[in-house]
């Protein structure tokens, strides 16, 4: 079944400019054209009735379910789970008894469990553990310190694990400070690694990243200010890796990202300002790979995108060029990529993120306003996806996510607000995907992601799904997904007659005597050929006694993989010729007769709870298999359907 007439948009063709530069290439014109996408947004909870912000935050996964704190306006800010097999939205805890929030943060998962920082009504913020399994939630680490004389906690930060070792940061007050405590999953030890500044001041470690059995953060000893540290866990493995502005200033390492076997950061030595540094983790390997803003002005290398293990992009600022965008690799070294506000003016790249080997980012030509930008092998040229704010102004896209080789991000096009756009290959367009909340201010998604820095996830992809917040005006800001139909919609809404548009010409092939029985539910059905449609198949039209050979699968009875679907509902709104497909047992028979013989064909497997997305079940395979294909899970506010319901059987004998 098709989505809602809401769900499908048409692409904006607009003009560009060609322009001529170093490195940088905007496109042609592109014509409009209307695109159809096999992707479909929803609302997934109301956790805040009556249009109130639940304003879920932390997104996190634990074996396919999704965990969060969200404010439900009654229990507080607390944590929530979300089911995507049942649907629905519970509180996981409510560790401030009440409507007071305990504001859980730093959401870490290892193994079922999730270590957070709460705050409940007692001694104030500490690390917690929920039980994914048990569903409870307690302490594991309390330590107190006094601010005026009360009892405070000591709010940790910075959750990373290393094996089964959780390092954070913690504050225990007037004694030592803030420096880099230890939690082991295993025996619940709980320890201070080192008192890095000793006494009470703190050395407030930041940027925890664990590399195999190193840990790397920054942090302020008192005498070198803050530089690159490491440590194995233990007091005398945790030190300075090097004191990159020698004496009490801070080189402050930042932009962290790790390529084949070295970080890359930004560092300042007080000699060439701030510039990009690299570092193996002991003191003879780092150094700075170059002085990009010559002498001692500041480069001021920004965020920075990794793509494999053999790229990474950065901004950088140059008297010549302005801030523009350069990248490093291990063999070339760093250098200008594409100076796409000519001259002396800046661009101002900002990331939006990879898919494949392509970079996608925002930037400012000078003539178009900020827009979609992207650099592909071999990293030469870097070019304007599309104007989609016309002129001058901005649509100012951000952070992406991705589903296979489609790419999701926010822009503003002046018109609907900041809303979520989709490109595809070859990325050489973009278009609206849903105007969630109608008008000019848009709903304001949310992709925030998180790494690398304190910032907390909005976004997450679970499987072929991906969950954002977004507020559409009537629900407050609530949790969505975007989830994709690879595999068919094979059904109706249940019970309901439902709109089939006019069957073109030709649209199905005839199979010349194909049919397909299932003698469990003494159902026999002819088979049509169903050609494939973009991403996936269009079986609206197939009748009450049809079911679909997918094309592109192995042909029926041949070797291989031949899928084949059936409604679970037909558009008038009765069951469907696979309405009970997920009742076959292994064992149970499938056969197709064709050509004077029949196929005999035993049930090995059945699952009931497929993502739409799941391309796996299409793998080919060496012997003769059927596949059989159905929905399930019908969503009125999306008419759509969550799962899919799969059935593959093995031939066993041929009757003549």
């Amino acid at each position: 079944m098709k989505p809602k007439p809401a769900t499908r948009f048409v692409l904006i063709g607009l003009g560009a400019i060609l322009l001529l530069g170093l490195g940088m290439v905007v496109l042609p014109k592109v014509n409009a054209q209307t695109t159809a996408y096999p992707y479909y947004v929803e609302r997934v909870t109301d956790i805040a009735p009556g249009g109130r912000d639940a304003n879920p935050e932390w997104l996190t996964e634990v074996k396919g379910d999704l965990y969060f704190r969200a404010d439900d306006q009654d229990a507080g800010l607390e944590l929530w789970k979300y089911s995507p097999r049942t649907g629905k939205a519970t509180l996981a805890a409510d560790i401030n008894k009440g409507p007071g929030d305990s504001t859980p943060e730093w959401l870490t998962v290892y193994g079922y469990d999730i270590y957070f920082t709460a705050a409940d009504d007692q001694i104030g913020r500490q690390l917690w553990r929920h039980s994914t399994l048990s569903g409870e939630t307690h302490k594991v680490f309390v330590k107190e310190q006094s601010h005026l004389g009360v009892p405070v906690g000591s709010d940790p930060q910075w959750l990373e694990f290393m094996g089964p070792i959780l390092f954070f940061t913690a504050d225990s007050g007037a004694k030592h400070g803030r420096e880099l405590w230890a939690y082991d999953t295993r025996d619940a030890r709980t320890w201070r690694v080192k008192d890095i500044n000793p006494g009470a001041a703190d050395s407030e470690p930041k940027y925890l990243l664990a590399d195999g059995q190193r840990l790397y953060f920054t942090a302020d000893d008192g005498v070198h200010g803050r530089e690159l540290w490491r440590s194995d866990g233990t007091e005398s493995g945790t030190y300075m890796v090097k004191d990159i502005l020698a004496g009490p200033r801070s080189s402050s390492p930042d932009s962290f990202n790790k390529l084949g076997d070295q970080y890359v950061f930004a560092a300042d030595d007080g000699y060439h300002g701030r510039e990009l540094w690299r570092s193996y983790g002991f003191a003879a390997s780092t150094s700075m790979v170059k002085d990009i803003y010559s002498g001692t002005l500041d480069a001021d290398p920004g965020w920075s995108n990794r793509l494999g293990e053999s790229v990474v992009f950065f901004p950088a600022e140059t008297k010549e060029y302005g801030n523009e965008l350069w990248r490093y690799d291990q063999q070339g070294g760093a250098y200008l990529l594409a100076d796409i506000n000519v001259g002396d003016n800046d661009s101002d790249p900002a990331a939006i993120g990879d898919l494949g080997w392509v970079m996608f980012f925002s930037a400012d030509d000078g003539d178009t306003g900020r827009e979609l930008w992207k650099t592909e092998p071999p990293y030469g040229v870097a070019r304007q996806v599309i104007d989609i704010n016309p002129g001058e102004d901005d649509s100012t896209p951000k952070t992406l996510e991705k589903l296979g080789t489609t790419l999701f991000f926010i822009a503003d096009d002046g018109e609907h607000g900041e809303e979520l756009w989709v490109s595809e290959l070859p990325y050489e367009t973009a278009d609206l995907l849903k105007d969630i909340k109608p008008g000019k201010r848009g709903s304001i998604p949310e992709f925030k992601l998180g790494e690398f820095t304190d910032t907390k996830s909005n976004a997450l992809r679970i499987g072929w799904t991906i969950y954002f917040t977004a507020g559409d005006g009537k629900h407050g800001v609530e949790l969505w997904q975007i989830s994709t139909g690879a595999l068919p919609q094979t059904g109706f809404a249940p019970g309901v007659v439902s709109k089939v548009a006019a069957k073109p010409h030709n649209a199905y092939q005839k199979m010349s005597g194909l049919w397909l029985e299932i003698p469990k539910f003494e159902e026999i059905n002819e088979i049509v050929g169903v050609p494939k449609a973009g991403n996936s198949w269009n079986v609206d039209w197939l009748g009450p006694k049809n079911v679909g050979y997918l094309s592109g699968t192995a042909f029926p009875t041949w070797q291989g993989n031949t899928v084949i679907s059936g409604h679970v509902y037909n558009a008038d709104g009765n069951p469907g010729p696979f309405v009970n497909l997920g009742d076959l047992s292994w064992g149970d028979e499938v056969i197709i007769h064709a050509w004077g013989q029949q196929h005999i064909y035993q049930v090995r497997a059945v699952d009931r709870w497929v993502d739409p997305n799941d391309e796996s079940i299409l793998a080919h395979k060496d012997h003769d298999w059927i596949t059989l294909i159905t929905c399930r899970g019908y969503r009125e506010t999306s008419d759509t359907y969550r799962w899919r319901t799969v059935a593959q059987a093995v031939l066993i004998k041929i009757i003549e």
